[in-house]
């Protein structure tokens, strides 16, 4: 999930960054040059400002910072130029502008994706009988390979969802008891898995054979 969400912020990145290096790009035949600076300036200045106020990490080298300030400073800058010249085409079009870019923003997509784990997954963890706090070897050796291989990929939403260190603890403890059902009916397979990296937020069944309580 975490490489879908990097992917995802340089594409959304990309994409915005091209429209404001297009709309700043066509500036000159829209609005005149003085605006044009003057208006960068505020957006970078405004910019640099909130960052400063934001940036926590007193920690972090000063080279790394700055960095991170001159980003803030350039899209600051190309920002609000290019909301001007599209202000320029339609009034309302900067308006429309921002929202499909807040909206369609990494944090917001991702707020997005947890809403919809946490209505979706009540249901699917429900149906497969596992529940944290009461799980034991007993009942997991009652659940199928399939059965567990979904409670695998449950329970690591549901512990990047967690809202204390009690439920954190309960899923911890219960995926452990998942990874040890699985390796003690297929080893050589959840080896393997492992072999690959084991990712924790996907399921394993491409690695097992049939399970005849999957029928």
């Amino acid at each position: 999930m975490n490489d879908e969400h990097t992917q995802y912020t340089k594409r959304w990145r990309s994409f915005w960054g091209g429209i404001i290096a297009l709309s700043v790009a066509v500036s000159a035949a829209v609005v005149g040059p003085v605006v044009l600076i003057t208006t960068a300036a505020a957006g970078a200045a405004g910019a640099a400002i909130v960052a400063m106020v934001l940036d926590c990490d007193q920690d972090e080298s000063l080279a790394n910072r700055l960095r991170r300030l001159g980003k803030a400073t350039a899209w600051g800058a190309g920002t609000l130029a290019a909301l001007l010249v599209l202000g320029t085409v339609s009034g309302s079009l900067p308006l429309w502008a921002v929202v499909a870019a807040v909206l369609s923003s990494p944090p917001a997509v991702q707020v997005a994706r947890f809403a919809q784990a946490r209505v979706r997954e009540p249901t699917r963890y429900h149906a497969g009988q596992v529940a944290p706090e009461r799980t034991t070897r007993d009942v997991l050796v009652q659940l199928s390979s399939a059965e567990l291989c979904q409670a695998w990929q449950s329970t690591h939403r549901q512990l990047q969802l967690a809202a204390s260190v009690v439920e954190v603890g309960a899923y911890a403890r219960l995926r452990l008891l998942l990874l040890e059902e699985l390796e003690c009916r297929h080893p050589q397979e959840v080896a393997a898995w492992l072999a690959t990296g084991g990712d924790a937020a996907e399921a394993l069944e491409g690695f097992l054979p049939s399970d005849p309580r999957n029928s």
